[in-house]
C-alpha cells in the first residue's frame, strides 16, 4: 500500500464519517421539530 493509497483511504473514511454524523444530526434535528410541532398542535 503507498502513502497516496492510504491518504485517499483515509480521505474516504472521513468523508464517510461526516456523512453519517450530518444524516445523525439532522435526524435529531427533524425528531426534535416534529416533537415541537407536536407539543405546539397539542397546544
Amino acid at each position: 500500500m503507498t502513502l497516496k493509497q492510504a491518504r485517499l483511504l483515509t480521505m474516504a473514511n472521513m468523508v464517510l464519517i461526516m456523512t453519517m454524523v450530518v444524516v445523525f444530526i439532522s435526524m435529531i434535528v427533524n425528531f426534535g421539530l416534529d416533537s415541537l410541532g407536536a407539543g405546539y398542535l397539542l397546544l
